[in-house]
């Protein structure tokens, strides 16, 4: 093989390199889950409690009326439309929707790092640095973190957008607020996103007199 054949061919090769690092992590993640038809481990406490809301919700019990947990309600219609999907095989539905979940998380937490370091090969090694980590965090999954951390991610990257390009779109900023409602609405405790970047919005916004631009996100949230 010539030397320059061989060049090309490493160029091709280059160009899945983060496509391979990101599909690790993805890999890595969801075949973690108790929930993985290829597990033979039981579902923690929280997880078999959170089932047991979507089967009870499907069979026509109301929660906190007939079943109660302090997590929020958005948590519950999680698990419905998870049971739902598997019917008797509840877990492989569970297991369908983590995986859709955990796919959006990938894919805004790879974007976002995209507006940052704008190298492709450097942002998903960041994500690959972070498998982990993340299986610490899900501990076996189908916990109300995981589900959370999806809208994080998205909220994450529409804040990123704003500050470093400079984005003030309307869509953004209530998209940015569809993420935090849904994000207290599985566990209030994980707000903590919000509260930081309008806090910076606010300061900013004051220090800089930019009053009309203040007073179209206060309209829109």
């Amino acid at each position: 093989m010539k030397k320059t054949d061989k060049l090309s061919l490493f160029r091709k090769l280059q160009t899945y390199i983060p496509f391979i690092l990101l599909s690790i992590n993805y890999l890595t993640i969801i075949l973690s889950f108790r929930s993985s038809p290829f597990s033979h481990l039981l579902n923690d406490h929280d997880s078999s409690m959170f089932l047991y809301f979507g089967k009870a919700m499907n069979a026509g019990l109301t929660p906190y009326i007939n079943m109660f947990d302090h997590k929020g309600i958005v948590l519950f219609w999680i698990q419905q439309l998870g049971t739902l999907i598997g019917g008797e095989n509840y877990s492989l539905g569970i297991w369908i929707v983590e995986c859709i979940f955990y796919l959006l998380t990938l894919h805004y937490l790879y974007r976002t790092c995209m507006l940052i370091t704008k190298n492709k090969y450097t942002s998903s090694l960041a994500i690959l640095l972070t498998t982990g980590p993340s299986l610490i965090t899900f501990s076996g999954g189908n916990l109300s973190e995981e589900y959370a951390l999806t809208f994080i991610s998205i909220a994450l990257y529409y804040f990123t957008n704003i500050i470093l390009l400079n984005n003030n779109k309307s869509y953004y900023l209530i998209i940015i607020g569809i993420m935090g409602g849904l994000t207290f609405f599985i566990r209030p405790n994980m707000i903590a996103l919000w509260v930081v970047f309008c806090l910076y919005f606010l300061l900013n916004y004051l220090i800089n007199k930019k009053y009309k631009l203040l007073s179209r996100i206060v309209k829109l949230s």
